[in-house]
Parts: C-alpha cells; structure tokens; sequence
C-alpha cells in the first residue's frame, strides 16, 4: 500500500520540487523504517497580530508602514522622534533607520514607538522620563529594543509613557508615573516596562497625555492615570487612579481612543461615547466652556455608523462607515477640516473627503488614508506633520503623499565634523535670548538655559538649567553665537556649523530646525560670525557674505572688514581704517548715517574713524574707540545710549558719546542695555534695568528701572577665587562675564542663570553677578551624555511645551517679526524676598506668566485665570475662563506656563484660585 505513495512523492518532487511534498515523503520515509516510530511535533506558529492601521500621527509628527515592513516618518525632530538619526525637523516622510519587518507603529508626545511582527518594541526619541523602556534617561534617535517584551500585540505612546498589550490579555507600561498614569499601583517611574496592575482578558490598549485606557474582550473599558478633567470616566473628585478602573455602564465597545484630556469609546452598534475636557467642544456634546462642565461620564454623541475614532490634544475625529470623517474641537489651525473656519461643540463634516478607510488623529493634525491609497491631511503644519513640501491650503484635507505604497528614500545623512587636530582656544561666551553657550578652551562648545527650539544643540528641546550640555560632534569651535532660538559656531577650519531655528538654510525652500548642528554649506574662510534673524559670515579678505532667501548673498560695496556684529535684522562692519559700516533695519537710527531711512547697502556711521571693537544690541549699535572712549547710537527708548535721555520716541540716529565711560576695554550690548569693562576690572552698564539687567545689587522697589547714564555692576559681590573678566556679552534680559579662571558669572533675569543648584539659585533672577557653578570653559572634562535627559524640570516642561505649539516662522524675520519675539515669560520665584502666602505666590505667578504670553504674542486686553493647585502645591489646571483679547493662543501660553508649578504646599487639600489680570 504504501509503494505507491512513494512513487507519488517521487514524482511529485521533480515536477514541483515542493517543501511541502518533500515534507510529507519525508514522513512516510520515517515511518516506514522506524518501527512505527511517530514524527517529530513541530512548534505551533504563535496565533496573527491583530490588524494594525499602516498610518499613526503624534503631537507634531506621523509615521506610516508599508506592507514591507518599512517605517516611514515625518514632521518634528527636534527631540529624534523620527529616528532618521538627525535632530532635523522633515517635511517628507523619511525612513526610519535600521528598523524592519514593523506590524505597527505609534507616535507620541517627542517620541516614537513601533512594534515588530516578532513580538518586540523598539522605541526612539526623548527618553527624560524613561519613555523608551531600554532601562535608561538617555535620549536615542534611532530605535532601541524595549526591555522584557517579546510577546506585544499593541503599542500605545502618551506623553513621557508608553504602554504595550502583551499577547495574554495584560499590559506593561514604562516612563513618567505621574498621576498613576502606568496603572502599577504607584506614582513613580520606570525606564523599563512595569507591569499594569490586575489588567487581564485585554484586547486593546490607548494612551492619552496623562491617562489610559484599555478595552477588554467583553466589551468593557478600563481607565488609569489623570482624571482633572474627567478623562478617565469615573465620575467622582477628579482623583488621579493608580490602577485600571472600570468605566461604569459602558459596554459592547469595540475601540477606545485617548488623547489630551479626553476619551472616546465605539459601540458595536456603530454609536460613539465621549468624555473628559470640554474646552473648545472636544466632547461633542454641544457644549463648549471649562470647569467645573468637564464631563466625567460618558456622553453619546448623535453620530451613527462610526468606524473609527481618533483623539487629539485639540480636536476629536470620527470615520463613518461611508468614508466620510467628522471632526469636532478646537479649529485654531485649521484642524477640523470643515469647510468654514470655526470651533465646533459638535461633529462637522470634512470638507471634501469622502473615501476614508483608516484615520490618525495628532496633537493638531488629522490624517486619513483614501480608497485612492493617498494620504490626505490637514491641519497644524509648521513642522511638517502633513508630510508635504509645498502646500496652498493646510486648513482643508489634500492628497500630501500620492500612496503609502510609493514610499522609497534612503536615510538622510548624519552630519559630521572632524577636527583637522587638537583645538586649543580663547573660551568665548555668548548670551542669547534665555540661553546661552560658551567655547571651551579645547574646542567644544556648551551650551545651557531654555532649549524650545533645539538651541542647546545636543540633541533634544530638554531644558539644561541644572548642568550645561555639550553641542554635538563639535570639538574645533574658536567663536559661537547665540540669538533667540539658534546659534552658530565658527571652526578653527573656516567653516561654520549652526543649531536651533535656522530659517531657510543651505538652499531650502522652507524653514529648517534642527537640534543638532548643521553645516553652512558654500563657507570655508570664515574668520568672524554675526547672528541676528540670519547669519552674517567675515571672511577672509574682509568681504561679509550673509545667509539669505536659503543662499549665501555676500554684502555689496563691504570690502576691508575686521569684525562683524549684528542683531535683529541689522547688522554692522568694523573696517580695517577705524571706520564703521551699517546695513539692514534702520528705523531706530540704528544704522548711525543721521537717517531712519532703511539701509540696503552698507552706509557710513558718521564720525567714527578710531573704532577698536563693536557691539550690536536689538536696535542699537555702539563702538569702542581708541583711549578707551565708547559712542553709541539707534534706539534710546530705556537709555541704551548712554546720553542722560529716554523715552519713548528717543532714537539718536547718529553716534553719541556715552557720558562718563574712560579707559574701556570692552563693550557689550544687550537688547536694550550696553556694558563697558574699564582698565581696573569695573563693568559699567546703562539702559533698561527693570529685570536686573545692570546688575548693580539694588532690589529695592523704589529703584529706578532705566539708567540713562552708565552705573557700576556689583561685581565686587562675586567671591574670590573666579580670577578677573576676561569677556562679557548680553542676551535678552541678563548679561554674563567670563572670569579668567574660566567660570562663568551672570546677572538679570533669564533661563541663562538656572535654577535650584546652578549658581546657589533658587531662582532665574538676580540683581548682582552671580557665579555659575556648573559652567566651565576651561578644560574641564566634557559632561557625560547620560546626563543630557536629566536637566529638564516639570517647570520646564511646561513651559517648552507651550513654546513648541506656536508655529515657527521664517528666521529671516525683519525687525518688526524680531520685536515680536520678547522674552520668555519667568516662571519662578524670586529670590531673597520676604515669604508670600500661598496665594500671593500663585497670583505673582499667574500674572508674571500671563504678562510675557501677552508680549509674545503681542496681546492686549483683560482675562480671568483660574488655577487648581493639588495638595502637594503643583498646579494641575490653569485655565483662561474669561478672554477679551480676541487672541485663542493666550489661553494655552499661560497654562502651558503654569501646568506643573510647584509652590508652597496648601494646609488644606487642592485650592482653586481665579485670578484677573489686565495687560
């Protein structure tokens, strides 16, 4: 009987040469000559991963996977959640680097997660709070494994935490435990993945900012972590939930989505449940306000036929079974796709979308993959999340990639900058707009302060207030630049390299940002920097050649240059005759030709034939002059003259000589004050003074806050053993001098002068010179890379948070766009003060926070705030509750500045305050 079988094998085999006929002759084989022996059992294969949508958007950016297993990224990098490598924000998809055969892919808040089809996640991007699960704080921008998870069938990222459903119904979460949000029964954190405490029979999992959900497999909703805003569904006294807890009466659910403050859940008979913050109408309800109307049941929107929910931090979107998606939420950028503009407390239609099969919902985009299989978004777009390069109309859905299938680029290369040898150098220090770097004597450049746009440059938007970070790959630096959120770094080769926002750079056609450095193609002479809304390069033989329009455009009529210097959208040369030349912004005289005519070209700055070395504040120039006399000229509105005026409309347009200032040996310039160093070791300052600018140790409140003639900076208040100043510069609103013995002391009141340790601050204000501890540009040894994830404090976080919502604009800005640009509103105490109640504390907060939004963005007008303060003194929610200004973005700065202060602790349980303020 079983000849024949063989000789079916035979033949089988060499007309098919099949696997499977082999397989199966090779069982008889063993059958027949092994004594009736039985086959060996084979593994069972592990049972499929549930299906996975091929598109996932974040906070700012989207990831797609193609049917290869690819993944594919776009928008925000500042932090490497693209894992393309680089800190460089894309507006096209790019690979993510050395990462295949992915079933699933999740984008979060700064950072990103995917799953493989083997049963592993890997994660990539801001790691501070361990969010990475690789056990670390350390920052990655490519992928690194998850610890202890080989079997996942979902991923799921929130804001600092990430979560992963494991194949038996339970659940690991790893990063911030703040609020409970991993479920483990604790508020502590964990850089490798803890276990969901008693979550069993689960069959999907979601994360929202402070919050999860998960769905088990009978159709019921269990929630964890924040609940101020009802998010979690447990009606109740807004206690955050340490451990999964099960929404009441909501069953027969077959998604639950999270994002922000709220939740949504599908029903099986295609109805959809809301619940959680209803500002700006996020719950669908029709209702739009703020506390206590949050809605901490679920709420039953009269929508029908739903497929498919997405929640964002702004906007909520439903697919239908028909195709169609409707929106409801905030529309501030054109996120809900609707054909007219306008929040909606209600579902409104996409406008011009009718073909939806999978959705992706960000922090303020939307995404939806069409029957055409073209990716249509719209939305927030300023760093690239809609994944195109040239687009008319964001507000509105539009095919940005033609077809996830059509998918193909190779990883962008990673820059590099080797040094031609050891760097041995002046330190050089440079203060910015709350920041500031310096360059080391050996070539490597540090930075520290406020980090919202990558102008640390290692790598990441974590603020370094505690310990100053080193910019990455540079160890040849001999000059560096520091300006609002960029800076620059001039090499020992000629080249240049700059980090932060950039504007259109190297011949791009839109705004680049990058957290690394990037290269100044076309430059390789370069013997002196300026920075202002652009780079301006001296090169050798004494020509300038400034970043423009994305190219290099070298200044006319310039020839004979010995210095540069430059701010807003200005800038001048010191010529090799003692001469002075001004070009750009002269509305303020700044240009010093006796005109506020705009100055094209270079123009001559009268009277001025001996200058030794220049100094460029905002709007105002001044020039050191041989016998150690200094002449300022532009903008006198706060004194920065030095001439006894001020005012308003007070602008010397030609050169004037600062009153009482000899034997100077160095000048500096900060946005609206001026600093001269003297022969015997004095620093002189004049101009605005109201944030301890001139740092002369007066906190009294009677002291004046303009100095229209020259005071002295008390830096007879610094201990000894700093050695003597050797160089000084000014930022927005402090100014920093570097002491022989390379430590670095500053005064005024910026992110510059850190907080808690750094300094022996409990503040970022002082009215004297303050030494900075931690800062060296000596030859100290470089700070360890596991320390960069550690620097941000929840303040911090806070307050980049809400500084990275505003759309970046093109830093080729004119002087009007620079004046916009104010400085950061303070977020901490000041220092040395008699102690304030509780209250005193929260409203000098509020108001001190309120007032910098309010110049930011260029506001006027009343609103009311109402703060909750917890128990433990951190304030959990601020909120606008009353707007005049007509300005929807203000209401966001100023929570985004105040979420997650602490202050003195309550005697008495979460206090809630409404504070007004008029500005």
């Amino acid at each position: 009987m079983k000849e024949p079988s063989r000789i079916v094998c035979i033949l089988a085999l060499v007309l098919a040469s099949s696997a499977l006929v082999l397989g199966a002759c090779g069982g008889d084989e063993e059958d027949e000559g092994g004594g009736g022996g039985e086959a060996t059992p084979t593994e069972p294969a592990p049972p499929p991963l549930p299906e996975a949508s091929p598109i996932a958007a974040g906070h700012d950016h989207t990831c797609a996977v193609k049917e290869s297993g690819e993944a594919f990224c776009w928008g925000r990098n500042l932090d490497g959640e693209l894992g393309d490598g680089t800190g460089q924000n894309r507006r096209t998809p790019v690979p993510v680097r050395g990462l295949t055969d992915v079933h699933q892919i999740a984008p979060g808040y700064q950072h990103t997660c995917a799953l493989k089809r083997d049963g592993t996640v890997w994660c990539w991007g801001r790691n501070d709070h361990g969010q990475l699960g690789d056990g670390t704080t350390d920052p990655h921008a490519t992928p690194v494994q998850v610890q202890g998870v080989s079997d996942a069938i979902q991923v799921a990222t929130g804001q600092y935490f990430s979560c992963a459903l494991l194949r038996g119904g339970t659940a690991m979460c790893w990063g911030e435990g703040d609020e409970g949000r991993l479920g483990t029964g604790s508020d502590q954190p964990s850089p490798a993945p803890a276990e969901v405490a008693a979550l069993t029979d689960a069959t999907q999992i979601d994360a929202g900012f402070e919050h999860a959900c998960a769905r088990k497999s009978d159709g019921t909703v269990w929630c964890w972590g924040a609940d101020d805003n009802g998010q979690t569904g447990l009606p109740g006294d807004r206690r955050a939930y340490f451990t999964p807890t099960q929404v009441p009466q909501l069953t027969g659910i077959t998604q639950v989505s999270t994002g922000g403050d709220n939740t949504c859940a599908v029903h099986e008979d295609g109805h959809l449940s809301c619940w959680g913050d209803v500002y700006r109408g996020k719950v669908g309800n029709g209702q739009s306000g703020t506390d206590p109307d949050d809605v901490e049941s679920p709420f039953q929107l009269e929508l029908t036929g739903v497929q498919e929910v997405g929640v964002g931090n702004y906007q909520v979107c439903a697919r239908l079974e028909s195709g169609a998606v409707q929106c409801w939420g905030d529309d501030g950028y054109g996120n809900l796709g609707a054909a007219e503009r306008g929040d909606q407390a209600a579902p409104t239609e996409v406008f011009g979308l009718a073909d939806a099969q999978q959705l992706a919902v960000g922090g303020a985009h939307v995404c939806a993959l069409r029957a055409t299989g073209a990716l249509s978004c719209w939305g927030k777009s300023g760093d690239g999340q809609l994944g195109a390069e040239d687009m008319d109309d964001t507000r509105h859905a539009g095919d940005r990639i033609p077809a996830l299938a059509s998918l193909s680029a190779e990883p962008p290369p990673i820059p590099t900058f080797e040094a031609q040898g050891p760097t041995q150098t002046n330190p050089r220090l440079s203060v910015g707009q709350s920041f500031a770097c310096g360059v080391r004597q050996d070539g490597h450049v540090l930075c520290w302060g406020s980090n919202h746009s990558g102008q640390l440059g290692n790598g990441t938007t974590i603020s370094a207030h505690e310990q100053a970070v080193e910019v990455i790959g540079l160890g040849d630096a001999v000059q560096v630049e520091a300006y609002q959120g960029r800076a620059c770094a001039r090499r020992a080769n000629g080249q240049v390299a700059c980090w932060g926002s950039l504007g259109r750079w190297n011949g791009s056609d839109s705004t680049v940002h990058s957290s690394r450095p990037l290269p100044l193609e076309g430059i390789s002479d370069a013997t002196g920097l300026a920075l202002g809304s652009t780079p301006c390069v001296l090169r050798e033989g004494g020509t300038v050649t400034c970043v423009s329009g994305g190219g290099l455009e070298p200044v006319e009529g310039l020839a004979g240059a010995v210095e540069v210097v430059g701010a807003a959208g200005s800038f001048c040369a010191r010529m090799d005759d003692g001469g002075v030349r001004c070009w750009g912004s002269n509305s303020h005289g700044q240009a010093g030709d006796g005109t506020t005519d705009y100055a094209r070209e270079p123009v001559e700055v009268s009277g001025i034939d001996d200058a030794t070395s220049l100094a460029y504040g905002f709007s105002h120039a001044c020039a050191l002059r041989e016998g150690g006399r200094v002449s300022c000229w532009g903008n006198d509105r706060y004194g920065q003259i030095g001439d006894g005026r001020s005012g308003e409309d007070t602008d010397t347009p030609s050169p004037a000589s600062v009153r009482g200032v000899r034997n100077a040996v160095e000048i500096a310039a900060g946005t609206s004050n001026s600093l001269a160093r003297l022969e015997d070791g004095s620093i002189l300052c004049w101009g605005e003074d109201d944030r301890y600018q001139c740092g002369t140790g007066n906190e009294e409140d009677d002291r004046p806050e303009v100095h229209t003639r020259p005071v002295e900076v008390a830096v007879d208040q610094l201990p000894e053993g700093l050695g003597e100043a050797v160089q000084m510069d000014c930022g927005w609103n402090a100014c920093c001098t570097l002491r022989s013995t390379g430590q670095v002391a500053c005064w005024g009141s910026s992110s510059v002068l850190g907080s808690g340790t750094l300094g022996g601050l409990v503040a970022s204000r002082a009215s004297a010179p303050r030494p900075l501890t931690q800062v060296s540009l000596g030859s100290a040894a470089p700070p360890q890379p596991s320390a960069l994830a550690e620097q941000a404090t929840e303040t911090d976080e806070a307050g980049e948070a809400e500084a990275a919502e505003a759309d970046t604009t093109e830093a080729e800005a004119t002087e009007a766009e620079a004046t916009e640009a104010t400085a950061e509103a303070d977020t901490t105490e000041e220092p040395a003060r008699p102690r304030r109640s509780h209250r005193q504390q929260v409203e000098a907060a509020v108001r001190q926070s309120a007032q910098g939004c309010f110049n930011r963005l260029g506001t006027h007008g009343a609103v009311s705030v109402r703060v909750t303060v917890g128990p433990d003194g951190r304030v959990t929610t601020s909120r606008v509750v009353n707007n005049s200004t007509g300005n929807r973005e203000i209401g966001r700065c100023i929570s985004g500045s105040m979420v997650g202060r602490r202050f003195t602790r309550p005697r008495q349980g979460a206090v809630t305050f409404t504070i007004p303020f008029n500005g």
